[in-house]
């Protein structure tokens, strides 16, 4: 299997389209803010504790968008 670059535009193309159209995935935006403020208000201060949420969130985000998109590609097809 070969790179294509056209092919991989395509499907990012694709991708961004599905973000734009579904409501569940554009809600991700407002994840990294609300969990920034519940871990901001228990006054953590360590350092560690904001590189884990930065990577909880990176995580998260990309986890539920892949989930979501997946699910209703699923549902179209049926």
């Amino acid at each position: 299997m070969t790179f294509s670059m056209k092919r991989s535009m395509a499907i990012l193309y694709k991708d961004y389209k599905d973000v734009s159209k579904n409501l569940y995935v554009s809600t991700t935006v407002f994840l990294p803010l609300v969990m920034a403020a519940i871990y901001g208000r228990m006054g953590i201060e360590a350092i560690d504790a904001h590189y884990m949420v930065i990577n909880m969130i990176f995580s998260l985000v990309a986890a539920y968008v892949q989930c979501s998109l997946i699910a209703e590609e699923k549902e179209k097809i049926h």
